[in-house]
């Protein structure tokens, strides 16, 4: 990931056809704003940011529950279900998927991690 942060005003995650606002805390696909709450833009950043690598269950219970994992088993999963359904009915371009007993990652063939419109960006 190179960005030059110096000259960045807005900090941005373009992933697919999705861009992550991160000082907004807002998506936008295709220009359009995607509502999610609080917990589902904390789980997609988690998720984007530590693309192409797997999240595990422990550190999304953390991060983003800040919960022990085993008290938050079900809440991780019904959590990544409600973003799989808005992402996918917003086309973005951008697919959870899972490894069983592990944790999640984001599958996308080029991720580009940008700082603003002028910086300059590499694809992961």
């Amino acid at each position: 990931m190179r960005c030059n942060i110096a000259e960045a005003k807005v900090k941005v995650l373009v992933a697919g056809n999705a861009e992550l606002f991160i000082d907004a805390r807002q998506l936008l696909v295709h220009q359009s704003e995607v509502a999610l709450t609080g917990l589902e833009y904390n789980l997609l950043l988690l998720l984007l940011t530590d693309t192409p690598a797997l999240v595990m269950h422990e550190k999304i219970a953390q991060q983003v529950f800040s919960l022990p994992f085993k008290d938050c088993q079900a809440c991780i999963s019904t959590h990544i279900s409600h973003l799989r359904t808005k992402l996918a009915l917003a086309q973005s371009g951008l697919v959870i998927k899972s490894i069983r007993g592990q944790g999640y990652y984001v599958s996308l063939q080029t991720i580009a991690k940008c700082c603003d419109n002028t910086a300059s960006c590499s694809a992961m």
